[in-house]
């Protein structure tokens, strides 16, 4: 008997710790939301920011008509640089504006282009430095950051 009382007086404990253990999971939750809550209404941050945070970050990219650009010479050489580029922009709906605005783009690309040297276009170091400058000018031009990088997805100097 005093087995049976023993046995049920011990399933009684752990039902009430179960309970309690339940009851401090769901404060810890609610104190967490409200904490995240309280944030947000103090930084003046909306829930929208919160979405970013979870959202893709998808690349997209526009590949342009081939390039045939003269080369400057300093040598008194004529070069020339064949080139296809593509633009990398991270919204969807960015793409509409480069198509948009593409002659405009092609023409800044042909300026930045046709000022270097067929030794500045070879040096790899100085590729990198061409394509910031292409994507600073266009960003410029479009007033917007829109290109977030460049690709030459096929070049030939002469």
């Amino acid at each position: 008997m005093k087995k049976v009382r023993c046995q049920m007086a011990q399933e009684e404990i752990e039902k009430k710790s179960k309970k309690k253990l339940i009851i401090i999971i769901l404060v810890a939750v609610i104190i967490l939301l409200i904490s995240v809550i309280g944030y947000f209404a103090v930084t003046g941050n909306q829930v929208s920011d919160i979405v970013k945070l979870f959202e893709k970050d998808e690349e997209y990219t526009t590949l342009l008509d081939e390039f045939v650009v003269n080369l400057n010479s300093i040598s008194g050489s004529k070069n020339y640089l064949k080139v296809q580029v593509a633009l990398m922009y991270k919204k969807g709906k960015q793409g509409a504006i480069i198509e948009y605005n593409v002659n405009k783009i092609r023409d800044i690309i042909i300026d930045d282009l046709r000022v270097k040297t067929a030794e500045q276009i070879m040096d790899v170091d100085n590729i990198s430095k061409i394509k910031n400058e292409i994507i600073e000018d266009i960003n410029n031009a479009l007033d917007d950051e829109i290109v977030k990088d460049v690709y030459f997805t096929n070049m030939i100097i002469q």
